[in-house]
């Protein structure tokens, strides 16, 4: 019953993703971490006691292990995943200001290739007048 449940769910949200509710999608990561049971009472607690996806994934995973049924593999697991979310969010912070720093560059400073590499020559000055 309940593998056939996971299938399902599996198979919603490879096609519907931005369908699952917030329980639904921390119901599919504890499947990752808590194998052959019905979790989805799991998930409603953790909705209930932190309120969110993200404070459950930001939680003490001390604190998350002593919810019923959760357990240290399930709050490692979840804390883990909170962690490549902040990773990611880094990671994209970072993105977003490269790509602001080459919009305010002027176009005639990007390198220029001539068969043998890549050359960039740039100066800036205190005044941010550019000069190569």
């Amino acid at each position: 019953l309940h593998k056939a449940h996971r299938a399902r769910m599996r198979d919603r949200f490879l096609e519907s993703p931005e369908s699952f509710t917030k329980h639904e999608l921390l119901e599919f990561l504890l499947y990752q971490a808590i194998p052959r049971r019905n979790v989805n009472s799991e998930a409603h607690k953790l909705i209930a006691k932190y309120g969110s996806i993200n404070e459950v994934l930001h939680a003490d995973p001390t604190d998350l292990a002593e919810v019923d049924g959760i357990g240290v593999a399930a709050a490692t697991f979840l804390a883990a995943v909170g962690r490549t979310v902040d990773i990611v969010n880094e990671e994209k912070q970072d993105e977003d200001l490269q790509s602001r720093q080459r919009e305010r560059i002027p176009r005639k400073f990007y390198g220029r290739s001539h068969g043998r590499g890549r050359v960039r020559v740039l100066s800036v000055e205190k005044q941010q007048n550019y000069q190569t």
